[in-house]
Parts: C-alpha cells; sequence; structure tokens
C-alpha cells in the first residue's frame, strides 16, 4: 500500500483552508456572477507566459534577459574570432585554442539557456511528453485498478 506522510507545512495549510473557508463565504458580490468561475481557461501559451506576467514588469529580471544577450553575443563573436584567426593563419589548433572554443560555447549555450527561462517554454508538446514520461518514474498501475490505500 502507498504510505503518505505529513509535511511540516501541512497544519499551516490547514488553517489557511479554515481561514479561508470562514471568509469568502462573506466576501461582498462572491455569488454577483458565478458564471466567471465556470470560464473557460486561456491556453497555455497565455495562462504560463513568463514574459509577460513577469519579465515585461521587472526592471531586475529585464536587465539579467540584457545581460545574457549581451554574454551571448560576445563569445558567439570572440568564438567566430578564435575560427577566423586559426582560418587566417592556417594554424594547428591547440589544447588551449580548443579548451577556450569549448568555454565560449559552453557561456554561450549557459547565457541563452538562463536568458529562455524568462520566456515561456512549457509548450503543450513538452507538457504532453511530461505526462507521458509520468508512469515511468511512479508506476500508477495499481491506482488505476483502483487497488491502492493511503494510510496517513
Amino acid at each position: 500500500s502507498l504510505f503518505a506522510s505529513r509535511t511540516p507545512s501541512e497544519p499551516m495549510l490547514v488553517e489557511v483552508g479554515k481561514f479561508l473557508d470562514s471568509a469568502l463565504p462573506r466576501m461582498p458580490r462572491r455569488y454577483a456572477s458565478p458564471e466567471r468561475m465556470r470560464a473557460p481557461v486561456g491556453p497555455r501559451e497565455v495562462v504560463l507566459d513568463r514574459w509577460s506576467q513577469h519579465t515585461a514588469v521587472c526592471p531586475d529580471s529585464q536587465g539579467v534577459v540584457r545581460a545574457c544577450g549581451a554574454l551571448s553575443l560576445v563569445s558567439r563573436a570572440a568564438l567566430g574570432l578564435l575560427a577566423l584567426a586559426h582560418a587566417y593563419t592556417r594554424a594547428r589548433v591547440g589544447l588551449a585554442s580548443a579548451a577556450g572554443a569549448v568555454a565560449l560555447m559552453g557561456v554561450w549555450r549557459a547565457a541563452s539557456r538562463l536568458a529562455a527561462e524568462f520566456h515561456f517554454k512549457q509548450t503543450s508538446e513538452r507538457h504532453q511528453a511530461d505526462l507521458a514520461a509520468i508512469p515511468s518514474v511512479f508506476d500508477d498501475s495499481r491506482l488505476a485498478q483502483g487497488g491502492a490505500e493511503t494510510a496517513l
């Protein structure tokens, strides 16, 4: 059988739930337009868009994205200059040059990936792939058959 352990934050969540259960019914105009509660949710690209919901209004995040773009541009330019220098001089690529090229590619990749974190990235295709991978991580065949019990 499956075992569910209590987390240290569970009592706090219970108290927040009790507060919401008691406070929300007293909220003015709570039931004025219940159809809004059943309104369809927008597409993932709109609901989970990190740029419009955070980065567009946060100067610090905009600075990080600008810095990543500049770092990516500088590392690509340096990589190109390194390649041109070796092509022009027809020198053999030494260990230092190869290590420098690998380091520049690493900086370019890291800056690009960090900048991508500030944009929408969880497309429907990636979401479906993540959902398909769940049974390989957690065998839920017993749950599908209704044979699992949870102990508290």
